[in-house]
């Protein structure tokens, strides 16, 4: 779970806005929006958060607590060059699916809770899908 996510759902919930709530802890919306994308809320901001908005921390402890890996697995693919390997480690924490890795340019593909890039499991499973679509177990491209 993205607190991030989390935070912005509750307000949603309670039919507020990001203005408002950033009104309310004295901060730029923009600011306050970015602090959300990037899951970067200070504890002391989640304290007030959770008085603003009657966030039970609790409750949200326990929900985070929750967030257990549940399938780690690596793909390894060689690229269509042949020389640098694919390298994809997929996770599933919970319900939830995250990939990261590099492409045969080395240039990083990532979808992890770090980098604040959520995928829902369907779509990291059709990820992983369309790899092995185009590359064997071997690392071969299969219309080659």
């Amino acid at each position: 779970m993205r607190l991030g996510l989390y935070i912005k759902d509750v307000i949603k919930k309670q039919g507020r806005t990001l203005k408002w709530v950033s009104d309310q802890l004295e901060m730029n919306e923009r600011t306050f929006a970015g602090k959300l994308n990037r899951d970067s809320i200070t504890g002391e901001e989640l304290l007030r958060l959770s008085d603003i908005l009657g966030i039970d921390l609790k409750q949200l402890k326990e929900e985070m607590l929750k967030m257990n890996i549940t399938e780690y697995t690596v793909l390894d693919f060689k690229g269509m060059k042949g020389s640098v390997p694919y390298h994809y480690n997929v996770i599933k924490l919970g319900e939830n699916m995250y990939y990261k890795g590099y492409d045969e340019d080395k240039i990083k593909v990532t979808s992890d809770i770090k980098w604040a890039s959520h995928i829902v499991p369907k779509f990291g499973e059709e990820t992983v899908g369309f790899i092995k679509k185009f590359y064997d177990e071997e690392g071969r491209r299969k219309d080659s």
